[in-house]
């Protein structure tokens, strides 16, 4: 079965969210490092 528009919507959603998470993750990392730079 082809997939809807629907579900091609709820995919990209849910990728966009997994790239947001990742980036999120990634920042936080960093920002853990830059602190413990100058702590």
């Amino acid at each position: 079965t082809m997939p809807t528009q629907a579900d091609l919507q709820e995919a990209r959603r849910e990728l966009a969210g997994a790239i947001a998470a990742e980036k999120w993750a990634d920042g936080f990392k960093m920002a853990i490092g830059v602190l413990a730079m100058f702590g």
